[in-house]
């Protein structure tokens, strides 16, 4: 299939968040597809140490007294079925902020269904100031490493795939960030509401780690707490959608799996 490229960008100001132009990056083809947003958490439902939400599935860090300075993880890019779930949508990632701020400075992996044909790629996104910036085309079964660090008023992004090479970094500035958070999530992207959300399977996200200044820790680390977040639909909060597995004992890892489509 001949495909071309596709870089999205949101209409109007940048405000405070000023992305930058990548100090690396591989080109990229992708089908073309919707705007599409990967944005805070929406419909938190908190519970102790377990919430729900209509977007995201996986885990996050929250610390009281500091700002976080890192998140990193690992994953390797699962396969959608687009026979059962075509024009569907999902997203893998680490970032800071989104859990209970209203920025979010993220990188990962993406893995749609445009129609029944699977797009594989990767992205950076520093929400609201601009939609997913898609930089270049993976395959399912690639392993994706992806950090974002702050320092000196900089946030960089990088994503690696280890298994073909390329990689990407970005720098942005956000003056309004909090950095109250970190997180590594499975989530259904948003156009006008969540999408429906793509047949991914199982995602095993491993080397999972954040820090704050002079402190590096798992999910965890004592010296923030954690909360598990399960994916359910909009229309029924009942209905799961993307489950999240049980971290290993030392806090580095787990699964989220797909449930439903909508």
């Amino acid at each position: 299939m001949k495909r071309m490229l596709l870089v999205l960008a949101m209409a109007g100001p940048v405000a405070a968040c000023l992305a930058q132009t990548p100090a690396h990056a591989a080109a990229r083809t992708v089908v073309a597809q919707p705007m599409r947003h990967v944005g805070p958490v929406t419909n938190l439902s908190r519970h102790v140490g377990a919430s729900t939400s209509t977007n995201w599935a996986g885990y996050a860090a929250l610390e009281g007294s500091k700002q976080f300075t890192k998140v990193s993880g690992k994953w390797t890019q699962p396969a959608v079925d687009c026979s059962t779930t075509p024009n569907s949508y999902s997203v893998f990632w680490v970032g800071l902020d989104g859990y209970s701020s209203p920025t979010v400075e993220q990188d990962g992996s993406e893995a749609d269904c445009a129609g029944t044909t699977a797009v594989y790629t990767v992205w950076w996104e520093m929400y609201p100031s601009n939609s997913i910036q898609t930089v270049f085309s993976i395959n399912a079964g690639d392993l994706i490493v992806s950090k974002v660090t702050y320092k000196g008023g900089t946030y960089t992004m990088t994503v690696t795939d280890k298994t073909s090479g390329k990689h990407f970094t970005q720098r942005a500035g956000c003056s309004t960030c909090q950095r109250s958070s970190a997180e590594w999530i499975a989530e259904a992207p948003s156009a006008g509401g969540v999408l429906p959300l793509a047949d991914f399977g199982t995602v095993h996200f491993a080397a999972s780690k954040a820090g704050v200044q002079g402190r590096a820790g798992t999910i965890t680390d004592p010296a923030w707490t954690y909360d598990e977040i399960t994916m359910v639909s909009s229309s029924n909060h009942s209905k799961v959608k993307a489950q999240p597995g049980p971290l290993d004992a030392p806090g580095k890892a787990f699964d989220v799996t797909w449930m439903a489509k909508t």
